[in-house]
């Protein structure tokens, strides 16, 4: 209902007082009745920011609106299902906070092997509010906390001379973190209550995946109907999703399915003179990464696939510590970072306020 010409001075005027910046905006018109013309516009950012429109004459007078914003806690506390903590958590939380939550936990559990039904967890969210009730730009997890039972676990790790299956109890774990910026540097990380990094030295899952489809040891290949010693662990997930580095390091190698013996698509990384980790099957490897290149943890590298000898879309990983692979689930990772002094105070400050939303 806009005259164009009145479209596009709105829109220059709106330009000039945001100082170009881009990204979404809620706007509200309001229209002379009399005139049609616009009689005043406001638009905000999703960060709060705004600018308010005036009319003046034939142009638009353009002033700031200053941030009202205002914080809201919300906490969801579930119990998994027999099905996946996906989908115990989908009817609570949408896909963004439940793929930060997995995010916060990536470095303490496996969601394909170590979280069964009965698992208990509670997770909290901030929002941003404006003055008429709105909710501005998107939500983000502020607290993860899990607790997995005990559990009968007959998939425990193989050593590379053991042909024997072991059955072990695994026993209870319970972890609960908090989102916390500690140098301001609007990077924020996820702590324990205590103020250690939830960050360990290697990410035991670097896919979000659905389930183990076949653990580390001898196992009869699907393929070379033979036994063979299956050198890492399968994580099933769906053609295409991201793979991410476990750690910091250097890219060691690329194959491609004709080089690779299998492995189809194919990459190592070096991250110690001891440690190297690989990822196979991919469906495509990240531009950049190549021999020599650099990455940093959880830093995309490639995309889960099918190529080589496969049978379906999974990754294999593996991690091997002097040239001989380990058992990626039962590898132990040291922890990177603790918090102390004022970087301590400020985060029991805001680990405070976080639990007074569970509380209420």
């Amino acid at each position: 209902g806009v005259a164009q010409d009145e479209a596009v001075a709105a829109t220059t005027a709106l330009g000039e007082g945001f100082g170009g910046g881009e990204g979404r905006m809620q706007v509200v018109v309001q229209l002379d009745g009399r005139t049609g013309r616009i009689a005043w516009l406001e638009a905000r950012r999703s960060d709060g920011a705004g600018v308010r429109l005036d009319r003046a004459g034939d142009r638009f007078r353009a002033s700031r609106l200053a941030l009202n914003l205002t914080s809201r806690l919300t906490a969801r506390m579930g119990v998994m299902n027999d099905q996946s903590f996906y989908s115990s958590a989908t009817n609570l939380l949408d896909d963004r906070l439940i793929e930060q939550f997995t995010q916060a936990m990536a470095y303490d559990f496996n969601f394909a092997h170590d979280i069964v039904p009965g698992s208990q967890f509670t997770a909290v969210y901030e929002e941003q509010i404006d003055g008429g009730g709105n909710v501005l730009g998107a939500s983000r997890l502020v607290m993860a906390s899990l607790s997995v039972p005990a559990f009968h676990d007959t998939h425990q790790s193989f050593t590379a001379s053991s042909t024997a299956e072991r059955n072990v109890d695994v026993p209870a774990k319970a972890r609960k973190f908090y989102l916390f910026d500690p140098t301001g540097s609007g990077k924020p990380g996820w702590y324990s209550d205590a103020g250690v990094s939830a960050v360990r030295s290697l990410m035991r899952t670097p896919v979000n995946a659905t389930r183990i489809s076949s653990v580390f040891g001898p196992r009869m290949h699907p393929i070379l109907e033979r036994v063979i010693f299956h050198k890492g662990v399968d994580f099933a997930c769906p053609e295409g999703s991201p793979v991410y580095a476990a750690a910091d390091g250097v890219i060691l190698s690329v194959a491609d399915p004709a080089h690779s013996g299998g492995y189809g698509n194919f990459i190592k990384i070096r991250h110690s003179e001891h440690l190297v980790t690989a990822y196979a099957h991919l469906s495509h490897v990240e531009d950049g990464v190549a021999p020599g290149a650099r990455v940093t943890q959880g830093q995309t590298i490639a995309l889960s696939g099918n190529t080589g000898n496969s049978t379906g879309p999974h990754l294999h990983f593996e991690i091997q510590v002097d040239g001989t692979p380990v058992d990626p689930l039962s590898y132990q990772t040291t922890t990177t970072q603790t918090l102390a002094g004022a970087q301590l105070a400020a985060f029991k400050k805001e680990r405070d306020r976080i639990d007074l939303a569970v509380l209420a």
